[in-house]
């Protein structure tokens, strides 16, 4: 499993504030979230508020596809809401 922070998700369900820090309380955003790791779709577990963090930064869980096996990276990561990816990011896994 992996975490990763993203903006520019969109809205969340329920709403929260934007004045403060985002509760402990999950939101989760409205659209829905991918994600690939190594050109394999990855299955997203969460994908919603960030707690203790600043609104606008949105937290992403993914888990891992099978065959991208870890010390072997870096991998290239991509996030897509709608119809718009996210740029590029690489990542190494432990």
């Amino acid at each position: 499993m992996v975490w990763l922070y993203a903006t520019g998700l969109g809205d969340l369900i329920p709403e929260i504030a934007s004045d403060h820090l985002q509760p402990s309380t999950l939101s989760r955003t409205q659209g829905e979230v991918h994600v690939e790791v190594a050109g394999q779709a990855a299955e997203v577990v969460y994908a919603g508020s960030a707690p203790g963090l600043p609104p606008g930064i949105y937290q992403v869980n993914v888990r891992i596809p099978k065959g991208v096996l870890p010390f072997e990276g870096p991998y290239l990561v991509r996030l897509r809401m709608a119809h718009t990816w996210s740029r590029a990011a690489y990542v190494f896994l432990k």
